[in-house]
């Protein structure tokens, strides 16, 4: 550990990676009517709180549908200061409905299924009853652990989301089964509980109505029974991916290192981008120059050694994957006040 890359800052001169509100501070995520899915994955009108004391960071990470942004949709999104967008769809999904990307963002496209195109119609063999079609769906789940190209394109996916210098978009077409199983991983990553990504997932059926019950209202009353649960999402939709990861890996770390073939400092970049914590181990309970070094270990949240591959961000997370600040704390203290001296 070299404690020179972080032990001379000043918390007075640090810079916010990304803004961590407080309890009962409401996200400013904005409404967009070219991308009425987009949202912020850090929670709704609060940020999620995660394990270990954590709370999401908002202004990270955000999902949406195909960005067909109008122009006071692009005038707000490039106050968001957005870096990358990450496109999930297919080339031919791509090519028909392009984005409108944020000023100065990078594109990335992921084509999350591998397909060449890929639309509700292509279906085969096509779903005769609405239980054919939830079955489908809890299918497609299923597959972001069982099939090896998707796991191999999510992995890239995930590379590329921790490089990012700024915040940055992941979407598809719709924002709800590919967007919607990444935001999944990505939250239960942070720490956050099963039944509030499960909630979270539902979302999308809310912000899909004016799309939805358009598409619905040309079909037949028969077939658009049919179609239904294909434009939305059912909670048995998500736990049948998740039960399939339990049934394959084991747990999220073995999918996420061994199925999607993610390196450990990865994933702690990741989890330090979206995640702050409010309290490290045992900090509560130190004194003298351990609180002085356990308090500048945890302002430094807050600054561009976080979330980044840096010896600091891999020190924190496995701090907190370990229970303990290892005496790091006390060493740090003791050159605070030395400085000081």
């Amino acid at each position: 550990m070299n404690l020179k890359r972080f032990t001379c800052c000043s918390p007075l001169l640090l810079f916010p990676v990304a803004t961590v509100l407080t309890a009962g501070e409401l996200l400013n995520t904005p409404s967009l009517e070219g991308a009425s899915n987009f949202r912020d994955i850090a929670g709704t009108t609060t940020a999620y709180s995660t394990a270990n004391d954590g709370t999401m960071r908002s202004g990270v990470f955000y999902r949406s549908n195909a960005l067909l942004l109008t122009p006071d949709d692009l005038a707000v999104v490039n106050t968001l200061g957005i870096s990358d967008v990450f496109d999930l769809r297919t080339p031919g999904e791509a090519t028909k409905y392009p984005d409108v990307l944020p000023e100065g963002a990078k594109y990335l496209n992921v084509n999350l299924i591998g397909e060449p195109d890929v639309s509700l119609t292509s279906l085969s063999p096509f779903p005769t009853t609405p239980d054919e079609s939830r079955a489908l769906m809890e299918q497609g789940a299923r597959d972001f652990v069982i099939d090896a190209g998707m796991r191999e394109q999510l992995g890239i996916l995930l590379v590329e989301m921790a490089k990012a210098e700024d915040a940055a978009i992941f979407h598809c077409t719709v924002g709800k089964d590919r967007t919607g199983w990444t935001a999944a991983v990505l939250q239960l990553l942070a720490g956050a509980d099963e039944a509030t990504v499960v909630d979270d997932y539902l979302i999308s059926n809310a912000n899909l109505v004016a799309y939805n019950t358009a598409i619905l209202s040309r079909l037949p009353p028969a077939t658009a029974a049919i179609f239904e649960p294909l434009l939305g999402v059912e909670a048995s939709y998500l736990q049948a991916g998740l039960e399939q990861l339990q049934t394959s890996y084991g747990s999220l770390d073995a999918y996420l290192q061994e199925g999607l073939g993610l390196d450990q400092e990865t994933l702690y970049v990741l989890r330090g981008k979206m995640v702050r914590y409010a309290s490290l181990p045992g900090q509560a309970a130190l004194k003298g120059n351990a609180a002085a070094g356990a308090g500048l270990l945890a302002a430094l949240q807050d600054s561009d050694l976080s979330g980044r591959y840096t010896a600091y961000n891999y020190y924190l997370q496995s701090a907190i994957d370990a229970g303990s600040l290892g005496g790091l704390e006390q060493r740090v203290g003791g050159q605070i006040h030395a400085d000081s001296a």
